[in-house]
């Protein structure tokens, strides 16, 4: 359609082609034009029929035209139900291995719970908000990363100073949280409404505020003025200078990254896109006031996508990225700050050193993207973290150095815990093709998280399958195993320094 992907002259046409490959719902506007379609006859009933079927049978599955009363859940309660103890730990067991340690200079990590003073700065360390991200429901009670420092270091000073928003011009109170009781109320108002007045009401804060203030009885501040950044952060640097250790929290949050956020335009953010990828200037700046200071600094990094840091590395001696953590997230990094919890969290994307190791934005071909085809440096690479012990990979062997096509292959060897703490490693298993100039680099095909004690090693084994070896073959259109020479890679990350490699034969 105009003004997206323009694949299609219009919203009937791409409606048709999108139903007819299997979609069931859109999140949008675009199938109100099937209503058109109908009528016009480009849709028959024949080709709604089965989608209808789907809907209805998932709707009838999860109760949703019974009566209230029949429902199996009309009387849960959520702190009896959902806010349970056994969640919570499950919460922050997830939290805490989803924690991704990547930088830990002269071992500054973990602090001492006996530390005199430390300094919490920046905004992200005491916004509950920020931990949530977004497409999240809402906790009873969401632990902030300060609060989760201040109640582990109970036997120190903790002071906070918020030093800056996250970007110059940041307009505080953009997203309003509700409760679930909240959110069905507003469920309900917007069913009795068209997509079309709904999409417009979303679009206009006025008309948002209108409906929170008459539907909910919600006031959404209005008018509210852009945050002002100061001239420099003498006034921060003053107040921290004397602590022990710097705790800086800082990144991005949900009001900068996200989907379809019109009229959100900040330097480096636009409309929930990011125009560059690197760390706000405003926080440059001030992550690197707070090194001159001489003490230590340990920047915990929240975000939900790829941080460029190469100029900001010396600004920091320690790096924990913590994501949008969620309800449990004050505890779980206090936790690896601590040494309470040693970090084993890898990273599930690359990030890159600058902006200019990307392709243009607009360009969709997949050449210079991801570890599996960009052949630059990144500053940390997909798969990696490192944690508070160090690993020693032993020799691995093939069950057989030459298969035939659609055959399994074992990988095995063993790991060692070669530091003074137990902790976890997570092996990583990747298959190049070679030879062949249309494949990735790389292709990462099985990993395996284990605990080792300190002193002990781990046997790890893989079995890599038909699929582990399957190539996009133009002539089937699908993906196929091709005969040819590969290399089966192993080790603690997708950095070529990280690995080691056996050859394996396809026939």
């Amino acid at each position: 359609m105009e003004g997206h992907h323009e694949k299609y002259p219009d919203a009937v046409t791409a409606s048709k082609a999108a139903l007819m490959n299997g979609t069931d719902l859109e999140c949008g506007s675009s199938f109100n034009s099937m209503i058109e379609g109908v009528k016009n006859g480009i849709i028959t009933d024949a080709d709604l029929d089965p989608h209808v079927a789907r809907l209805i049978a998932d709707r009838i599955e999860l109760g949703l035209l019974d009566p209230v009363d029949n429902t199996p859940w009309k009387d849960m309660n959520v702190a009896e139900n959902v806010s349970t103890d056994e969640h919570k730990a499950h919460n922050l067991k997830v939290t805490e291995e989803s924690m991704v340690l990547l930088k830990n200079s002269n071992n500054v990590l973990p602090i001492n719970k006996n530390i005199k003073k430390i300094a919490v700065v920046g905004s992200n360390a005491n916004d509950s908000t920020m931990q949530l991200g977004n497409y999240n429901g809402t906790p009873a009670k969401t632990i902030t990363i300060l609060d989760g420092i201040k109640a582990k270091f109970s036997n120190s000073e903790v002071i906070y100073v918020e030093g800056t928003k996250p970007v110059d011009g940041y307009q505080i109170g953009s997203r309003v949280r509700l409760t679930p009781d909240q959110e069905d109320i507003l469920a309900k108002y917007w069913e009795s409404h068209p997509e079309g007045d709904r999409s417009a009401i979303l679009r206009d804060r006025n008309l948002m505020a209108k409906v929170y203030k008459e539907v909910l009885n919600i006031d959404i501040p209005m008018n509210l003025d852009p945050w002002k950044a100061p001239e420099n952060f003498n006034d921060v640097v003053s107040k921290v200078k004397d602590a022990d250790i710097i705790i800086y929290v800082g990144g991005l949050n949900a009001n900068l990254e996200g989907e379809e956020m019109r009229g959100v335009k900040y330097e480096g953010f636009d409309g929930g896109d990011r125009t560059k990828i690197e760390l706000p200037s405003l926080q440059s700046q001030l992550l690197k006031d707070l090194k001159n200071t001489g003490k230590p600094v340990v920047f915990v990094l929240c975000t939900g996508s790829a941080i460029a840091l190469e100029q900001d590395e010396a600004s920091y001696d320690a790096l924990l990225v913590a994501w949008y953590p969620g309800e449990m997230g004050g505890t779980a990094v206090a936790n690896v700050l601590s040494g309470d919890y040693n970090p084993a969290g890898r990273l599930p994307i690359t990030f890159y050193k600058s902006t200019s190791q990307l392709p243009d934005f607009l360009n969709y071909d997949m050449t210079g993207r991801t570890y599996r085809y960009f052949k630059g440096e990144p500053l940390y690479p997909f798969g990696y973290g490192i944690s508070y012990t160090t690993f020693t990979y032993g020799k691995a062997s093939l069950s057989a150095e030459s298969i035939k096509a659609g055959e399994s292959v074992n990988v095995e060897f063993d790991v060692t815990n070669s530091g003074s703490v137990d902790g976890e490693e997570v092996a990583q298993i990747y298959v190049r093709r070679l030879n062949d100039p249309n494949a990735p680099i790389k292709d990462l095909r099985a990993f395996k998280r284990m605990a080792i004690k300190a002193g002990s090693n781990q046997h790890f084994s893989f079995i890599l399958n038909e699929s582990s070896f399957s190539y996009y073959d133009a002539e089937v259109d699908d993906l196929a195993v091709k005969p040819g020479q590969y290399e089966i890679l192993y080790g603690s990350s997708s950095a070529d320094k990280d690995l080691q490699s056996l050859a394996l034969t396809i026939k």
